[in-house]
């Protein structure tokens, strides 16, 4: 099943790269990116406001939230930013905005925060 979220994800982006559709925006922060290149190991991005020309997003990072989603602790809370290797990934936001686009996994609010959930268990 990990490989089957890098592979869904990986054609999701792809399409949106050829489709010219490569805007995206951190649910928290409102932050603008784009979309750059997808490869077997890292999505890379173009993130706004930023000092890096561009930021790879590592394949391990989305394996990471996949997994942790399927733990019971987050089965019904839902997942946070903070949840993903215990808030110290400065790309996180960039990250749950892309694993988001699954149409497995969905955004729910809890108060200030957003968080992923699963629509379905895959």
């Amino acid at each position: 099943m990990k490989e089957k979220i890098w592979v869904d994800l990986k054609n999701i982006i792809k399409k949106r790269i050829d489709d010219g559709n490569i805007s995206m925006k951190t649910k928290s922060q409102g932050k603008k990116f784009w979309l750059r290149k997808v490869v077997d190991s890292n999505i890379r991005i173009e993130r706004e406001d930023s000092d890096k020309k561009y930021e790879e997003i590592p394949k391990s990072d989305f394996i990471d939230i996949w997994e942790d989603l399927q733990k019971d602790k987050f089965r019904e809370k839902g997942y946070k930013q903070k949840d993903l290797h215990e808030g110290n990934n400065w790309h996180t936001a960039a990250s749950f905005s892309i694993m988001a686009k699954l149409p497995y996994i969905k955004w729910k609010k809890d108060g200030r925060a957003w968080k992923l959930k699963l629509v379905k268990n895959e």
